[in-house]
Parts: structure tokens; sequence; C-alpha cells
């Protein structure tokens, strides 16, 4: 499971991928 920067960017865990 990839935690996209521009669909979350509150997320503290965020993938560069």
């Amino acid at each position: 499971m990839r935690i996209n920067p521009t669909t979350s960017s509150s997320s503290p865990a965020v993938s560069p991928i």
C-alpha cells in the first residue's frame, strides 16, 4: 500500500514513489 503525497499530504508516512 503506497501513500501518495498528492493524495495525502498530511500523512506522516509519504512514499516518494
